[in-house]
């Protein structure tokens, strides 16, 4: 029955259809009420609950909005033994989420549960790294799709995705060297410098205090591709490493308290991200380029960097 409200159309006709039923219950309890219509409302109730634990698990069961008799009828009833445990909300950094999964009686419900899980972590992480989470929502998206009629596969596949999605991030981070922040920032000129095909130089050394020098990248390409598959230049990675250090420690020397919310203060941190790309590099970057990074950049560095941290938390996650 959860499955069947999965499509947002028809949850908000279950929704419609539940709060009216209850309203009739209020309106006649509690002496012209069946019990078979009072079990009726807690096992739709019941339904309801899994629903929005399966599909908006970030989302509070609200009945605030039901009369008062049904109220502490479905309170009574979803606090009941043997109910509570099947609707509690499952995220996937839970430590017994492999087990609760397991307990599900089908491919079908195990891979929805998975599916919704991994959207609820991509849902509250997009605005940490919107290009890396972004990636990650293409993937499941590019699962769902191939495995549409095949249960089995997509639960297989799911689960290799969702052990990706609950260590990619900090991986990633680590193995290029990268605190979260920073990490945020190499993908978003990362994203840039590849979808834009701008580059000018990809590999020169970017340019410190004033001085020339580094070694000659103009004639490193950036990106190659072959058929669907895009290859990255080490070259292209290590430039955008080096910006991302670099905007991050440009914020930091820059921060003011308050600055999010102060717009003068906040121009002088996006000026200060657009000299940096002057100064360092002009040479590597064409201008317009330049331009586009700036306020995807200024965007990562609210949020994270609206209170500054200064102890060594700084790079951890």
């Amino acid at each position: 029955m959860v499955k069947r409200i999965e499509p947002e159309d028809k949850r908000a006709e279950f929704e419609l259809a539940y709060k009216r039923f209850a309203a009739t219950l209020e309106q006649l309890l509690p002496g012209r009420v069946s019990t078979q219509h009072i079990n009726d409302l807690r096992w739709l109730s019941y339904i309801r609950a899994a629903a929005k634990e399966r599909f908006e698990p970030h989302k509070k069961l609200d009945i605030s909005d039901c009369g008062e008799k049904v109220k502490k009828l479905i309170s009574d009833h979803l606090q009941a033994k043997g109910v509570q445990q099947w609707i509690e909300p499952m995220t996937l950094f839970d430590p017994d989420f492999h087990d609760k999964v397991e307990k599900l009686h089908s491919d079908e419900a195990v891979a929805s549960s998975m599916e919704h899980a991994i959207r609820l972590v991509i849902h509250v992480r997009l605005d940490d790294n919107p290009v890396y989470y972004t990636s990650l929502l293409e993937k499941l998206r590019k699962i769902l799709e191939e495995t549409r009629n095949d249960w089995i596969e997509r639960r297989k596949r799911l689960q290799a995705f969702m052990e990706e999605v609950q260590s990619g991030e900090h991986s990633e981070a680590e193995a290029l060297g990268l605190s979260k922040e920073e990490y945020a920032f190499f993908e978003v000129v990362k994203k840039y410098l590849t979808e834009q095909g701008d580059t000018e130089q990809i590999g020169a050394q970017p340019e410190a205090s004033g001085q020339q020098g580094g070694r000659s990248g103009a004639s490193l390409a950036g990106v190659a591709r072959e058929g669907r598959v895009e290859y990255i230049s080490q070259d292209l990675i290590d430039l955008a490493k080096d910006i991302a250090r670099d905007v991050a420690e440009i914020v930091r020397e820059n921060y003011i308290m308050e600055w999010v919310d102060n717009p003068a203060k906040t121009d002088a941190i996006q000026h200060a991200i657009y000299m940096l790309l002057n100064r360092r590099y002009f040479k590597q970057i064409k201008l317009d380029v330049r331009k586009k990074l700036v306020q995807p950049l200024l965007q990562l560095a609210k949020k994270h960097f609206a209170v500054l941290d200064t102890g060594d938390s700084q790079r951890g996650f």
